[in-house]
């Protein structure tokens, strides 16, 4: 189901109806299957693989153009993208936010246009980046947070604005035992 929303024209309501279908699994099953549909699906299918450099070009455009001023019109198209395609929507985003901070404020305001499957993406995706071993979180010199994990807060502030406390404490609870290394698989125990 989830290749299948790559390539369709971007539409809310595709990305609803598949929220609906999965959110009732546990959040391990859900990020197994987001991994899966960005370290496999992606790299695998000749559409897929095109449908990833389309976007990819896309979200390039127009996050070049997001200021405080743009956010309505540009933000609404950076939200149909997330629609269809939040894992590379999200990548790029996120590598975005971690390199310029004047882009914290114009997205947190698109962060309302988002979908609930985007969201939770975008969860997901912040918890892959808050986890990469490869990343210093500590920057030595200062002795202070390093500046790409700084931005990633901003983005976390921006999402318990968006969700009510209750579900943002459940998702945040899920997300703090996420692995995301290549060997993850889910943990079956889980009772819920």
């Amino acid at each position: 189901m989830l290749p299948a929303l790559s390539l369709l024209n971007a539409s809310c309501f595709y990305s609803e109806l598949l929220w609906n279908a999965i959110q009732y699994l546990p959040y391990q099953d859900r990020y197994h299957l987001y991994y899966l549909w960005k370290c496999q699906v992606y790299s695998t299918d000749p559409l897929l693989i095109l449908k990833k450099a389309e976007v990819t070009d896309r979200i390039k455009y127009l996050m070049k153009r997001l200021t405080k001023d743009t956010v309505k019109s540009i933000g609404r198209h950076i939200a149909k993208l997330a629609f269809s395609n939040p894992l590379v929507t999200f990548d790029h985003i996120i590598q975005q936010l971690q390199k310029y901070d004047n882009l914290n404020a114009p997205m947190a305001d698109v962060l309302k246009l988002f979908s609930q499957l985007s969201v939770d993406v975008m969860i997901y995706t912040l918890v892959e980046e808050l986890s990469n071993p490869a990343k210093d979180k500590i920057n030595q010199a200062t002795a202070s947070l390093s500046p790409w994990l700084n931005s990633d807060s901003v983005v976390d502030f921006s999402l318990e604005t968006l969700l009510d406390e209750e579900a943002l404490a459940a998702r945040c609870l899920e997300s703090c035992f996420v692995e995301t290394s290549s060997d993850w698989t889910p943990n079956r125990t889980d009772t819920r």
